[in-house]
């Protein structure tokens, strides 16, 4: 009896930290929706704004609307959609706040095991919550870094299962000890773990497509504990079981039957493997198997060596398309851009100050339970975040997590008359933990990808555009107008690399509203022709045009030759053909902040790879314009050449005859100012945004508009039609 309530009392241990680790890090993700939900303006068609572009890719996938159509992530959410009834953008919303905090159990459940539950849930919040995750996967952030993070977390969790029963404890290596193989059930166990972790590996592997990358070394660092500590009799039998765990995720389904395989062998003729010459075959064979029967090896060297290149040297421009000079949108990405060693530390642990403390725990961690270092390969990947970019960093979350476990283990070391001071040391290391973690979630606002008249516009779209009508708007928001718009867009978050970009930026950036419409022209008859030879889906025509190339006929041009030519589009007429959809340019206020990087890459010469930044400035604070025309603002005196003043009621606007002052451009609605050079200020995506449509007729015809905050224009097929 007395065993029966010790099992029941261990059972509802770990039931209750599993729970709290779970509870605590989706509870830190959702306990600001009932605010947020309240605010109208986080708020379009009766769903909530996303809060990353990528969230709706996956929602316009699920609607067909793009190529991720079958992606696993898009598939889920239309079948929730379908099943449940509920709206796909409840679903971008919700399902961050439930799938992340998944990443907490693993971690938990290895504190666990390793003697330290009553500090897992500390542990599995830190690794399910650490900023460069949870800013990856807080409410409206759905994406795939849900799958890739927990991916490898349970690979890792699941790896050092499959090896540590039959190792040493601690660094201890046995030379010269007798053998000790293993036993029938021990082996029976390795297998039939082999086979589990196998089926997930496999699962891991269609959920995020660069799984394989991730978890190889995490199942070589196990491999090679497991040699390495490993009793005498089962070093080779504990590498051969991870390659055996390890071979589904990268040669493919069909290698399921060797733990099978080895199952049956044990059952009926267990004295094959009184001997260790079937262990060596099987590590042998499967570790080259696993590196060269396929092409995982070679790719995890190809994007280490990419990976280890300066961001500014895969920035730089000239790449993609032969006989052209372009423009690469890498160096504009957020998630691209290196970071201070003090929001490194910030995002991998929380606090620069935090970081410390438990990279000291983890390394506590790791002498004590050597097998804690299947997880150092994820920890340096989120360090390495500093060059590679932000999204890395995540990567760094459950080693940080295991770090609050050495903690623990560190507070065992005190004297034995302070050792009840171990219930305030659980609560001190939760404290340390998890105390930083709510700062920055609280300090956090709300940070939609798109403004509300921008989303409001885009679903007046549905109504206002062509069935099968395209959008050029900038690519960044591509995934939100397939989903609000349900229209083709011709680039997004998937397509924009060089030849995606350029046309959309020329057309936002050129002076000319002439040449914007006759580039529009040209580059759709151009992609129309070249999808008419092209099998196109079923479930969507318009995803042919994804598989072409716009720049086509200006590559086969040259650079001198594509760039005498557009600059004639200023002055030669081109007329669509009668197949041609319906084109439609979009302007919005929310892309003013980057229109440096617009008009970076539009003013981009195709010859040479020069080009002319244009200059926008934000105007901080409370600023007036005094009567000779002169802002007095933080920024200091600045003369102006005119002023534009934007709202819903209409615009006003006031020159001064200067040369050489900036242009003031306010937005009463937004509250914002911005001050622009003649360069930035002539642009389309300025002009045609605020000045009167009037004025472009000739090309365009105006066909939606939220003013101040965006404008519609629909490309008339020939000039003055």
């Amino acid at each position: 009896m007395r065993l029966e309530n010790d099992a029941a009392r261990a059972w509802w241990r770990w039931a209750l930290a599993l729970g709290l680790a779970f509870l605590g890090a989706a509870l830190l993700r959702v306990y600001q929706a009932p605010m947020w939900l309240d605010m109208p303006s986080l708020m379009a068609g009766g769903e909530p704004i996303m809060y990353t572009h990528d969230a709706y890719g996956w929602l316009a996938g699920a609607k067909f609307e793009n190529t991720y159509f079958n992606e696993p992530l898009s598939v889920f959410v239309r079948w929730l959609h379908q099943a449940g009834g509920f709206g796909l953008g409840w679903l971008g919303y919700w399902l961050p706040a439930i799938m992340a905090p998944l990443v907490a159990l693993p971690v938990c459940w290895l504190a666990g095991r390793w003697n330290k539950l009553e500090f897992g849930p500390a542990a599995g919040i830190l690794a399910a919550t650490i900023p460069g995750f949870y800013i990856r996967s807080s409410l409206g952030e759905l994406d795939t870094d849900l799958f890739s993070l927990l991916t490898v977390t349970v690979t890792a969790a699941g790896a050092i299962l499959l090896v540590e029963p039959t190792c040493n404890r601690g660094w201890r290596l046995e030379r010269g000890a007798e053998p000790r193989p293993l036993t029938d059930v021990e082996r029976g166990r390795q297998y039939a773990w082999a086979f589990a972790l196998g089926i997930w590996s496999a699962f891991g592997g269609i959920l995020y497509g660069n799984s394989p990358l991730l978890c190889l070394p995490l199942f070589g660092a196990a491999a090679g504990l497991g040699v390495l500590l490993g009793r005498p009799g089962t070093r080779l039998s504990n590498g051969a079981a991870v390659v055996l765990a390890a071979l589904p995720m990268v040669a493919g389904w069909w290698t399921l039957i060797l733990p099978l395989a080895g199952l049956a062998a044990l059952r009926f003729r267990p004295s094959l493997f009184r001997k260790p010459v079937p262990d060596a075959i099987l590590l042998v064979a499967g570790a080259v198997l696993l590196l060269f029967g396929s092409d995982v090896g070679w790719e995890i060297i190809n994007k280490v060596l990419y990976w280890l290149k300066p961001v500014s040297e895969t920035a730089g421009g000239g790449g993609g398309v032969p006989g052209l000079n372009l423009p690469s949108v890498l160096q504009s990405i957020r998630e691209a851009q290196t970071l201070s060693w003090t929001r490194l530390l910030t995002t991998v642990a929380g606090g620069a100050v935090v970081f410390p403390f438990l990279l000291a725990g983890y390394v506590r961690l790791v002498i004590a339970r050597p097998m804690a270092l299947v997880f150092l390969p994820l920890l340096l990947l989120g360090l390495a975040g500093k060059t590679l970019g932000i999204r890395f960093t995540m990567f760094a979350g459950p080693a940080m997590g295991l770090g609050v476990v050495g903690l623990g283990m560190l507070a065992d070391r005190l004297p034995a008359p302070g050792r009840w001071l171990k219930p305030g040391a659980v609560v001190a290391m939760t404290a340390l933990a998890l105390v930083p973690l709510a700062r920055f979630v609280d300090a956090r606002p709300a940070s939609p990808v798109l403004s509300r008249p921008y989303a409001e516009t885009l679903l007046d779209l549905r109504s206002k555009a062509d069935e099968r009508g395209w959008l050029w708007l900038w690519w960044d928001y591509g995934y939100a107008a397939q989903h609000y718009a349900e229209r083709y867009t011709v680039a997004d978050g998937a397509r924009h690399t060089e030849k995606w970009l350029y046309p959309l930026a020329k057309v936002h950036a050129s002076d000319s509203p002439a040449q914007a419409a006759n580039l529009m022209r040209f580059v759709a008859s151009d992609m129309v022709a070249q999808a008419k030879g092209q099998e196109a889906p079923e479930v969507n025509p318009d995803l042919a045009y994804m598989r072409v190339n716009p720049m086509k006929s200006l590559r086969e041009m040259g650079g001198p030759a594509a760039k005498e030519f557009l600059a004639g589009l200023e002055d030669e007429p081109v007329s669509a053909g009668g197949n041609v959809p319906g084109q439609y340019l979009v302007f919005s206020w929310d892309n003013i902040r980057i229109a440096e990087w617009i008009g970076r890459f539009g003013k981009w010469d195709v010859a040479d790879g020069s080009t002319g930044k244009p200059n926008v400035t934000f105007v901080p604070g409370r600023f007036r314009i005094n009567p000779r025309g002169v802002l007095e603002s933080q920024l200091g005196s600045i003369p102006l050449s005119s002023v534009d003043i934007l709202s819903a009621e209409g615009n006003r606007s006031k020159d001064w005859p200067r040369l050489g002052g900036v242009h003031l451009v306010v937005n009463e609605a937004t509250s914002e100012a911005f001050i622009m050079d003649s360069r930035a200020y002539r642009m389309n995506m300025m002009r045609m945004l605020f000045k009167s449509p009037a004025r472009f007729s000739d090309n365009f015809e105006l066909v939606a508009e939220t003013p101040p905050h965006t404008r519609v224009y629909r490309v008339k097929r020939s000039p003055g039609q």
